[in-house]
């Protein structure tokens, strides 16, 4: 009888290109993927910790499959991700519906937990080392055009608030032809799109035996040679590593003109609390030059409000910064205390409810930011690479430019998987709608 998994991933990026390597590993052993948890023999959990909200969620979630248990005896539940690179054998005495537990450089053993669970065994397989042969796995994508792939793990940074070098580890970056034979595999079975992964894009570095470096901008312009392939995104960049020789790469013709460069907070002070690297003025600095190589270039941003010790002056300095620097779209966060960081330890915690009414002050600045922006693609004319069929309206295609932003528009089923120009007559509040012309790339 085929046996049946469910995957939940929550956080970043990242996580989501993990879980399309767990889902490859469980398709090839003859696994049938499904999109509901109660018909699962399998249920994995892929987690984040980067905020507390989250982790709770997670363990909510699994605590609502108690019942499924007890009636399924075979039903088994796996965690993994961020979560278990802090917590570890910890989750297993604290949480008895879970079986199986591993970190984010153990994907590779799934099935050999999945046959101790089996037997009856609870396992927590969690290695801080990093193996390149990770990656040599097959992965299961469930868009036939997308592609993540992962270029570098880990960072190095140590931002006063952040987990992530406690979760993923140090910088560790992948070598060049290993990416560059994982993309042209992807161009040989259809993909036309790829994002390429990192805690800190930026920074990546390799080195080959011969002593030649290979840095991010250069690993771009290497991704740029591969015919078929018509476009490349990046995610995430820190403002501190990004340089004239990334702007450079930017400009290339199929690298997306869209940049998540996450300033976090305006305000000089907070940033050096934070430990960020850089103050406003540089990041302002680049955001200019920028705009001025590549115009018309689409910008989002993270930012985390209510930071220890932060002042109603401070979180302005945030709000200008909005206006300054006109954000396609923006994601905000209030802080929230993580073990380990420096922050944690900090005096000063801003009271909840004054978090959340900054937080939410900061959206509606946006939000009027946005339809601004999204006013000005009226009457235009953008390439869109054709995804498939709207889910507004599946009698319509859908798919999205190279700024990110989805457009609806009529059109053939032999348009999917093409770039199309599509002349925009509607904008709403996050999409735009249009009409194909006459010519297809």
């Amino acid at each position: 009888m085929t046996q049946r998994a469910f995957i939940k991933t929550y956080g970043c990026q990242m996580n989501s290109g993990d879980s399309e390597r767990i889902r490859g590993i469980l398709v090839a052993h003859g696994y049938e993927m499904v999109s509901d948890v109660k018909e699962a023999d399998l249920a994995i959990f892929n987690t984040c910790s980067v905020r507390e909200k989250a982790e709770q969620k997670v363990f909510s979630d699994i605590g609502r499959l108690r019942g499924q248990k007890e009636r399924h005896p075979g039903f088994r539940i796996a965690l993994c991700g961020c979560i278990p690179q802090v917590q570890r054998e910890g989750i297993l005495r604290k949480n008895p519906l879970i079986d199986i537990v591993f970190g984010v450089n153990n994907i590779s053993g799934l099935m050999d937990f999945i046959a101790e669970a089996q037997q009856g065994k609870r396992t927590c397989r969690v290695e801080d080392e990093f193996f390149e042969s990770e990656y040599d796995m097959p992965s299961q994508r469930e868009d036939a055009m997308k592609a993540f792939v992962t270029i570098m793990n880990g960072c190095d940074n140590y931002c006063s608030y952040c987990i992530v070098p406690y979760t993923r580890g140090r910088e560790r970056s992948r070598s060049a032809p290993s990416i560059l034979a994982e993309i042209r595999q992807l161009v040989d079975d259809g993909v036309r799109e790829v994002t390429l992964l990192g805690q800190n894009v930026n920074s990546y570095r390799w080195q080959d035996k011969a002593g030649a470096l290979v840095d991010f901008p250069q690993l771009l312009h290497l991704v740029h040679d591969i015919p078929e392939l018509q476009r490349i995104r990046f995610v995430t960049s820190h403002p501190k590593d990004f340089s004239e020789a990334m702007m450079e790469a930017m400009a290339l013709p199929r690298v997306c003109k869209y940049l998540h460069l996450p300033i976090q907070a305006g305000s000089n002070r907070i940033l050096k609390l934070m430990n960020r690297g850089y103050t406003r003025e540089e990041y302002l600095a680049k955001i200019a030059r920028l705009k001025e190589r590549i115009p018309g270039v689409a910008l989002s941003s993270d930012f985390l409000v209510g930071f220890p010790g932060e002042t109603e002056e401070d979180f302005l300095q945030t709000m200008d910064i909005l206006e300054q620097v006109e954000y396609k779209q923006i994601f905000g966060f209030n802080y929230s205390v993580r073990p380990e960081t420096k922050a944690a330890t900090m005096a000063d915690q801003v009271p909840f409810e004054v978090m959340n009414e900054r937080l939410n002050r900061l959206f509606a600045a946006q939000q009027s930011i946005s339809h601004r922006l999204q006013q000005t693609y009226l009457g235009t004319t953008l390439g869109v690479l054709v995804e498939g069929a709207s889910k507004n309206n599946p009698a319509m295609l859908a798919g999205r430019t190279d700024f990110n932003t989805i457009v609806h528009f009529a059109g053939g089923a032999e348009l999917i998987g093409r770039l199309v120009d599509v002349h925009i007559n509607e904008t709403r509040e996050f999409t735009l709608y249009g009409e194909v012309l006459a010519h297809a790339h």
